[in-house]
């Protein structure tokens, strides 16, 4: 199973996901790593996680990209067209934000819409 850090708090292991009758996880059980693993491991985590509340989360949509062409080269087919990755830009509409970040973001939108770039 994953190993991850929990941003501002400790390492854990996932041990199991629980989902509803549709597949959609519901629960997540972990484990914390023990005081040896801590100070005796040399592990590397796969990621920080950082949890907020969807109380205190507000909306967002998300737009995921990926590489435009599905090859290396899309130069050397007739038809780049053919070659087109359906997944370069997925769409995740409800995903939530943190509030601070959404205000961050809306700051520096603002910012690049008073400026002339180059």
């Amino acid at each position: 199973m994953k190993e991850v850090m929990l941003r501002y708090a400790f390492p854990i292991r996932c041990k199991d996901i629980r989902a509803d009758s549709e597949g959609n996880p519901v629960e997540v059980r972990a484990e914390m790593f023990s005081k040896e693993e801590l100070t005796n491991s040399n592990k590397k985590l796969k990621g920080i996680l950082h949890w907020i509340s969807a109380k205190h989360a507000l909306d967002c949509e998300l737009r995921l990209y990926d590489r435009l062409f599905t090859v290396r080269e899309p130069g050397e087919y007739d038809d780049v067209t053919e070659v087109v990755n359906p997944q370069s830009l997925r769409i995740l509409k409800g995903a939530k934000i943190n509030p601070y970040i959404f205000g961050i973001l809306h700051l520096l939108q603002e910012a690049a819409a008073n400026s002339l770039f180059l």
